[in-house]
Parts: structure tokens; C-alpha cells; sequence
């Protein structure tokens, strides 16, 4: 039986600007998890199928990290304001 871990695992990508790396190589470049590239490829409904090896084109990489940027600035709009002191 084979260590099924190293598909978990982010891998530096030989040519981090080749038109296609995997899963593992995307989630070195965008310093996440694989788990977290997997989801937001299913959620912009691109990527391979189960029990294939998916392969991420620059284009893809490039949504990936759009959303992932638009996601952040929601995050930062939606906290509360920091609460004022008040002063008497």
C-alpha cells in the first residue's frame, strides 16, 4: 500500500510559472493548504474529477487567487468597527 500523505502536502513546483502544475505545486505557490485549493477549484467548478490527478492551467491559478483576494476584502468589510474608548 502506498503513503497517500504526500498528496496532502504542498510541493515546490520545479517552474512555478509553467502553464500547468498540480494541486500540491498551486498550494506552495498560494501558501495554503491542498485541501483549501481543492475547494475553491470545486466552488469556481474547475479541476478535474475524483480519483484523477487535477492539474491547475495559469488561468485557473489566476481565478484562484482572485477569489481568494475578493474573499479577503469581504472578510475585512463585514468585521465591526473597533470600538471607540469614550473619554469623559
Amino acid at each position: 500500500m502506498t503513503d497517500k500523505s504526500i498528496y496532502r502536502q504542498p510541493a515546490r513546483p520545479e517552474d512555478p510559472d509553467a502553464e500547468y502544475l498540480t494541486v500540491q505545486e498551486t498550494a506552495w505557490i498560494m501558501r495554503c493548504s491542498v485541501n483549501t485549493i481543492r475547494r475553491r477549484l470545486l466552488a469556481l467548478k474547475r479541476g478535474g474529477t475524483l480519483g484523477r490527478r487535477i492539474l491547475v492551467s495559469r488561468a485557473d491559478r489566476q481565478a484562484l487567487y482572485a477569489a481568494a483576494v475578493s474573499n479577503r476584502r469581504q472578510q475585512v468589510l463585514k468585521r465591526p468597527p473597533e470600538a471607540t474608548p469614550v473619554h469623559p
